[in-house]
C-alpha cells in the first residue's frame, strides 16, 4: 500500500540540470503510479498548485530547502530533498544514491521529524505590513551605518526595557547552529520546541543570548534613535525597517516536517565543524 499517492516536484530556480532531472524523475514516478507536479521554486504557490501533495521532493540545495520550507510550514506536508546544491545539509540524498533514499521515504521505511519554525509579523503605523515563516532565523541588523540600533522589546506583553546593540538574531533549533552560533548563541538539539534570541554586540554586554519556550511571543519595536536598520528572513528575504516598526515573533511548533536520515545530532554538527571531530579509538587522550 502507497503511503503517499501525489508528488510536488520543485526544481531549483536557473538550474537546468535539476529542471532535466525533475522530468525525469516525474516519469519515473509516473511509471510507479504516483501522480505528479512539477514546478520551479521561486514559482512555487500552493493555492496555485492543482492538488494538494502529499509529499514534496525538492531538488536544490540548503536555499531551495529553506525557501520552499518557509512555504510549506504549517501545512503538514513532509519534504525531501536531493541535493543539487553545493553543501546541502538539509537535504536527504545525493545524486548518485536518490534512488534508494526516495524509495524509502515512498514506501513509509524512512522516518519523518518534524520541526519547529519561527512565525513572524511586522508592523508599520498599526497596519500589517509583511509576515510569513522562518525556517532558521529571523535578524534585526543595522545598515551600511555601522551605529548601534535602539530596539524597545516585550516580551508576552511584558515591557523588559531598550536594548542597543548591532542587532538581534531569533533563531530556531534548526538556526542555532548558524548565524546566532557564531554570535555566541547556544545550539539547541534539533528538535527542541524553543527558539535562541541572540542580541548582536550589545551595548556594554549587557545582555547575554536566551532561550525561550516556543509560545513565547517576542515584541520589538524599533525606537525614534534609530536609523538605517534592516529586517532578514533566512539570510534570504530583506526588508528596509523604519522608527516605530514592530517585529512580533514566535515559535510554531512541529511546523515543518522532513524526512530523516541516519545521522545523529552530533554527527550533523560535526558536518559543520562545531563540535570536536570523533576521537579514534587508538588515540591516547593523556
Amino acid at each position: 500500500m502507497q503511503k503517499y499517492h501525489h508528488l510536488l516536484v520543485i526544481a531549483k530556480t536557473g538550474h537546468q540540470p535539476a529542471m532535466a532531472f525533475a522530468h525525469m524523475l516525474t516519469l519515473w514516478l509516473q511509471h510507479r503510479q504516483y501522480t505528479c507536479q512539477v514546478c520551479v521554486a521561486n514559482q512555487l504557490s500552493l493555492p496555485a498548485i492543482n492538488k494538494r501533495p502529499d509529499l514534496a521532493l525538492v531538488l536544490g540545495g540548503d536555499g531551495t530547502m529553506l525557501g520552499v520550507g518557509r512555504i510549506l510550514a504549517g501545512h503538514n506536508i513532509p519534504m525531501i530533498g536531493i541535493n543539487f546544491g553545493t553543501v546541502g545539509f538539509l537535504t536527504i540524498a545525493q545524486q548518485d544514491n536518490w534512488e534508494e533514499k526516495l524509495l524509502a521515504c515512498l514506501e513509509g521505511t524512512m522516518p519523518l521529524q518534524s520541526r519547529m519554525t519561527l512565525s513572524w509579523s511586522l508592523t508599520r503605523n498599526a497596519a500589517l505590513l509583511e509576515q510569513g515563516y522562518a525556517v532558521n532565523d529571523v535578524v534585526i541588523s543595522h545598515g551600511t551605518l555601522a551605529r548601534l540600533v535602539s530596539l524597545n522589546i516585550s516580551i508576552n506583553m511584558e515591557a523588559m526595557g531598550s536594548l542597543r546593540c548591532d542587532g538581534i538574531i531569533f533563531a530556531s533549533p534548526m538556526g542555532s547552529s548558524g548565524y546566532t552560533a557564531s554570535a555566541g548563541g547556544p545550539i539547541l538539539f534539533a528538535q527542541s520546541d524553543s527558539y535562541v534570541v541572540t542580541p548582536i554586540c550589545p551595548f556594554m554586554r549587557s545582555v547575554s543570548p536566551m532561550v525561550f519556550p516556543s509560545h513565547i511571543v517576542f515584541r520589538v519595536l524599533i525606537e525614534d534613535s534609530s536609523i538605517d536598520a534592516h529586517l532578514t528572513v533566512d539570510g534570504q528575504i530583506g526588508y528596509t525597517l523604519e522608527r516605530g516598526d514592530i517585529l512580533t515573533i514566535k515559535g510554531e511548533s512541529n511546523s515543518l516536517i522532513f524526512a530523516s536520515t541516519d545521522a545523529t545530532f552530533f554527527e550533523g554538527l560535526r558536518r559543520r565543524g562545531l563540535v570536536l571531530e570523533q576521537i579514534e579509538k587508538s588515540s591516547t587522550l593523556f
